[in-house]
């Protein structure tokens, strides 16, 4: 029998429904924080004792280019796209993300459905993100060049 740590306390759903980001037998993690990359090495790093559950300021999705991007969306792909960052903002929780290679401090969120739509975005303080690029799968090469050449 696995142990169990109170300490960490786990929410589980009964469901999957890609439109609400809920699935079926998996925790999920609402302490999940990707690192910030900080060009200062001054720059004071979130606490491991500071309030994980809240979530994180989101700009750049009140920009010209994303409200176009996401206007391009199928209303399915527009709603989950919008659950997902609402989920940052709310507890944090970036879901399916990584860091990028190669082009500095970017990370990805990935959506899984349809063309497989990607968030790029960046730290810009220890609390707030900046959606800098999005777009699909099959155009992630061309992003990362743009990305690169910031």
């Amino acid at each position: 029998m696995a142990r169990v740590d109170a300490a960490m306390p786990t929410t589980y759903v009964d469901r999957h429904d890609p439109a609400e980001e809920t699935f079926s037998g998996r925790p999920l993690n609402r302490q999940h924080r990707p690192a910030y990359d900080s060009a200062s090495p001054t720059e004071v790093e979130r606490s491991q004792d500071s309030d994980l559950t809240s979530g994180y300021t989101v700009t750049g999705t009140e920009d010209k280019w994303y409200q176009d991007w996401r206007a391009a969306l199928d209303p399915v792909a527009r709603k989950i796209v919008d659950k997902t960052l609402e989920r940052v903002e709310v507890d944090g929780h970036c879901g399916d993300w990584r860091k990028l290679t190669g082009v500095g401090a970017y990370y990805e969120i990935r959506v899984h459905y349809g063309a497989g739509q990607r968030i790029y975005y960046r730290f810009t303080g220890p609390t707030s993100i900046e959606v800098v690029a999005a777009g699909k799968k099959s155009e992630q090469q061309q992003i990362l060049r743009q990305l690169s050449m910031r």
